[in-house]
């Protein structure tokens, strides 16, 4: 609509009245009445943080500061499409080791509870130490047989999900947690490389909005999704102020910033074209 000429205004309240999702209307809505009341839309982005990434606030400001608004807004929408086909790949690579991890952790609960409580009873008619592996199974077949197992499993996976959730939200623990996961075969890459791809594609859309380089870099970082990229941000910033070149600041890192990454920064610094 702003690129066929539909004032802001009147396209946030189209959208607030044709959107099927609720809350796309409701905040449609609101933001509508916060252009009516003199605010921006940088502005009234940044009241809903939870929809609009702190990315969203800096490009749409720059757009507005540039006059190049309709375009930056533009941009988001195909940013959304890349971030959606890349998240539509990523669970489709990890869809089937996943299930068949679940899988697996189904079968043997089942194996415990139906299969080999036969085994058990028909060890213990030979009255004869077991040895300690084949024990510790009859032990907790013994065990599977017990309500208070199945308690003790959920709970536990319970205590696990928010144990995990609770160190995420803190930077070290966040930290060594990705860096387990870039271990994983399958998933290790996956994650890597869509950070890496989200950096690339936040940074060429800052610098088409018109940000110098060391907004583009922070915030490429701050959307990249990987904690090692965002700590790191802070090097890169602090080495782009006394001077030094972007390749040449992430070669200091090749386990976070690919050497082909390197080499095209490299290329676009020697051709005015880093974006």
């Amino acid at each position: 609509m702003t690129l066929g000429g539909v004032p802001l205004l009147q396209s946030l309240d189209v959208l607030a009245d044709q959107a099927d999702n609720r809350n796309m209307a409701h905040v449609s809505g609101q933001l509508s009445r916060r252009l009516a009341q003199g605010f921006s839309l940088s502005k009234a982005t940044q009241e809903y943080p939870r929809i609009f990434p702190p990315v969203y606030f800096h490009l749409l400001r720059a757009g507005e500061e540039t006059g190049r608004l309709v375009e930056v807004i533009n941009r988001l929408a195909d940013l959304l499409e890349k971030e959606e086909n890349m998240v539509r790949r990523v669970k489709a690579a990890l869809s089937y080791p996943i299930f068949v991890m679940i899988l697996t952790f189904f079968l043997t609960l089942g194996l415990f509870s139906t299969v080999l409580p036969g085994f058990a009873d028909f060890y213990n008619d030979f009255k004869v130490p077991l040895p300690a592996i084949t024990a510790f199974l009859m032990m907790v077949t013994r065990w599977c047989q017990t309500p208070w197992f199945w308690i003790i499993l959920i709970l536990t996976i319970i205590g696990i999900i928010q144990l995990i959730r609770y160190c995420w939200s803190i930077l070290e623990y966040r930290l060594v947690m990705f860096q387990f996961l870039l271990w994983l075969p399958l998933a290790g890459p996956i994650l890597k490389f869509s950070s890496l791809a989200r950096l690339c594609w936040v940074m060429e859309l800052t610098q088409e909005a018109g940000m110098d380089i060391m907004r583009a870099t922070k915030l490429g970082c701050l959307a990249s999704g990987n904690p090692l990229i965002e700590v790191d941000s802070s090097r890169i910033a602090k080495g782009i102020t006394q001077g030094e070149s972007l390749s040449d600041l992430m070669a200091e890192r090749p386990d976070i910033h690919p050497h082909l990454l390197q080499q095209l920064v490299m290329m676009g610094e020697e051709t005015s074209r880093t974006s």
